[in-house]
C-alpha cells in the first residue's frame, strides 16, 4: 500500500493551528518571563540591602558604591567582607564588579543620609522612572540602620548603667555623686576601675549623639534616639490630623521608667522613632 504524503491544505491548516497556540501563549510566557526577573531581582535587591547592612556594623557607614561590598577599594576602615557575591544566583559584572539586576543593568544604590538608603533597578526598560514604589517597571527598595543603630545603644548603655549601678552602691557614700555632665560622669567611672572608655566607644549613641544622664543623683544614662524625624516605624500608621496623641514614652536606657504623655501630631513622628509607641503606656502610668 503506497504512503499517503500530506496535502498542501493539511500543511497550511497544521501551521495556522501551531500559529493560533504560539498568539495565545506566548504573552503569557512572556509575562510569565518578566515576573520571574522581576522576583529573581527582588530576592537580589534584599540580599544587597542586607550586605549593606552588614557592611554598616562593621564600619559605621554605609558604602560608597555596591562593588565596595565585593572588595576594599577604596580602603575602608573597618571593611570585613566580601559581603555580597557567594551566592551563585547573585552576578558580578567584571572588571568593575557593579552587581546587575536579571536585566543584566546595574543596580543604583543611593545613600540618602547617614541613616536612610534605597537600591534601585530599573526594571526591563532601563530608564529610571521616578523615586517611588510603582513608577512604571522600576524596582526601589528603602532600607535604613535604625535597628542596628539601636542595637548598639541598648548594648553600650547596658554597659554604662551597670558602672553607674556598681558605683551607687560601693562608692557614693564615700565619693559622692556622680557628675550630671556625662563625659565628666564616664572620667569618674573610669578612675573608679568600673569601666573603660579609654577610646571614646561609649561616648556617642549608635547614632552618633551624645549620651546624657539623668538628674544627680545620676541613677542611669541615656540616648536621645534617632535624630531623623523622618524615622516614622512602617508599622505604625501615622495618627490623625489635629488635636494631640497620647503616647507611651520609654526613655532610653531606663525603660522601667515608661510613662504616658500627650504630644502634638507633627512630634509624633520623632517620638516613634526614639523607641515609643502610640497610646497610652500598658501599666498605666
Amino acid at each position: 500500500m503506497r504512503n499517503r504524503g500530506f496535502t498542501l491544505f493539511e500543511m497550511t491548516l497544521a501551521l495556522s493551528v501551531v500559529a493560533i497556540i504560539c498568539a495565545l501563549t506566548m504573552p503569557a510566557v512572556g509575562q510569565w518571563v518578566r515576573s520571574e526577573r522581576e522576583d529573581a531581582t527582588r530576592a537580589e535587591m534584599e540580599g544587597l540591602v542586607d550586605s549593606c547592612l552588614r557592611f554598616y556594623v562593621d564600619t559605621g557607614s554605609f558604602p560608597s558604591s555596591l562593588s565596595v561590598l565585593v572588595d576594599n577599594d577604596p580602603p575602608t576602615a573597618g571593611w570585613k567582607g566580601p559581603y555580597h557575591g557567594s551566592d551563585a544566583n547573585l552576578r558580578v559584572n567584571a572588571p568593575d564588579d557593579a552587581l546587575k539586576d536579571a536585566w543584566g543593568k546595574a543596580y543604583v544604590f543611593t545613600a540618602v543620609d547617614a541613616y536612610n538608603g534605597t537600591i534601585h533597578s530599573y526594571g526591563a526598560d532601563g530608564v529610571a522612572e521616578g523615586e517611588s514604589y510603582s513608577s512604571g517597571d522600576d524596582i526601589l527598595v528603602f532600607f535604613n540602620v535604625h535597628e542596628i543603630a539601636r542595637k548598639e545603644t541598648d548594648r553600650e548603655l547596658d554597659k554604662i548603667n551597670e558602672a553607674i549601678a556598681l558605683y551607687n552602691q560601693s562608692l557614693l557614700h564615700d565619693q559622692g555623686a556622680l557628675s550630671t555632665d556625662f563625659a565628666a560622669m564616664m572620667a569618674q567611672l573610669q578612675t573608679a576601675g568600673l569601666i573603660d572608655n579609654t577610646s571614646g566607644a561609649l561616648s556617642a549613641d549608635g547614632w552618633g549623639q551624645a549620651y546624657v544622664t539623668g538628674s544627680s543623683p545620676v541613677y542611669y544614662a541615656a540616648s536621645l534616639g534617632s535624630p531623623d524625624p523622618g524615622a516614622l516605624s512602617e508599622e505604625e500608621p501615622p495618627p490623625e490630623e489635629g488635636g494631640k496623641v497620647t503616647i507611651c514614652h520609654i526613655p532610653p536606657g531606663n525603660p522601667h521608667n515608661e510613662h504616658s504623655i500627650q504630644v502634638s501630631q507633627n512630634a509624633v513622628p520623632a517620638h516613634l522613632a526614639h523607641g515609643d509607641t502610640l497610646g497610652p503606656c500598658p501599666h498605666g502610668q
